[in-house]
């Protein structure tokens, strides 16, 4: 899962993707915050239903 999060990341990266990290209450600097987002439970979701269907198949994530 956490190999599919790091490839999910590089590819909004490279999409010009960059997270809000206004709404991240905790005080962290810049880049802790961008890292804690990475593994928020709907992005953990989407990774495992990635790995775990087939491609194309229809995620949904609730």
């Amino acid at each position: 899962i956490h190999k599919q999060l790091r490839n999910m990341s590089a590819q909004l990266e490279e999409a010009g993707y960059a997270p809000d990290t206004g709404h991240v209450l905790h005080d962290f600097d810049e880049e802790e915050k961008v890292s804690h987002l990475g593994y928020h439970s709907e992005k953990l979701a989407i990774a495992y239903g990635l790995i775990s269907t087939p491609p194309g198949s229809l995620l949904r994530i609730f």
